[in-house]
């Protein structure tokens, strides 16, 4: 109630009835009030009608022999990511991130490319909405350097993150297309930094194997593969 500046009786007769209608539960033991069953049934409703994190998932499980660390796919929601679909490859470094998780645009490799494929008016209302925070030195800052990014994805074709958001952990993301050519979602391959410096990744053949990735998600879910 605090939060929204909300009366702390509407508040409550407001989870009463979520209650009421299964969509919270209130734990007898402390009060606290988590989500409800009925919530379950929501995501199962939408992973039916929705099959791309399911296909996704299903591509990179079928892709984990060629890269050992982290597939995720990300929409746009608002000014954030947010990944419908993670997969962890068999490296014993893990990289903690769920689906549905939300994540800055403007700091990771699969925000940026999301970024980048937007219209320039809309990456201007991003930026006066959106303060561009520090969380790693290697963070961008100014929006004059974030434009400079995106028309850089906008030329290559893939977004890099090294350590932008997370100092130990780098990422290549591209852009994934529905049959009309439309962005609708970023895939990124999450690994970490050192061993980039070590030489043990590298980057254009980390390119080449998330267009890949991508291209057979985007034919599944076109029906020209099964």
């Amino acid at each position: 109630a605090r939060a929204l500046d909300t009366n702390p009786t509407t508040m409550h007769r407001l989870l009463t009835t979520l209650e009421a209608f299964g969509y919270v539960e209130q734990d007898a033991a402390t009060a606290l009030y988590r989500l409800g069953r009925k919530i379950m049934r929501i995501a199962s409703t939408y992973s039916e009608q929705n099959p791309l994190p399911i296909v996704a998932r299903r591509v990179f499980q079928e892709f984990s022999d060629r890269f050992d660390h982290t597939f995720y796919l990300g929409v746009l929601s608002n000014y954030e990511v947010v990944y419908v679909a993670v997969y962890d490859g068999r490296s014993a470094v893990k990289i903690s991130m769920q689906p549905g998780g939300r994540i800055a645009l403007y700091s990771t490799a699969m925000g940026k490319v999301m970024l980048a494929y937007q219209e320039d008016a809309f990456i201007e209302r991003f930026l006066e909405t959106v303060p561009l925070k520090k969380t790693t030195p290697r963070t961008i800052a100014f929006a004059e350097d974030l434009w400079k990014e995106v028309k850089e994805i906008r030329r290559r074709g893939y977004a890099a993150n090294y350590g932008e958001h997370f100092e130990e952990i780098g990422a290549v993301a591209v852009p994934l297309r529905d049959a009309a050519g439309t962005v609708i979602a970023g895939l990124s391959l999450a690994f970490p930094a050192m061993l980039l410096s070590s030489g043990a990744i590298d980057i254009e053949k980390l390119r080449v194997l998330a267009d890949e990735t991508a291209k057979e998600i985007q034919w599944r879910l076109a029906g020209q593969r099964t």
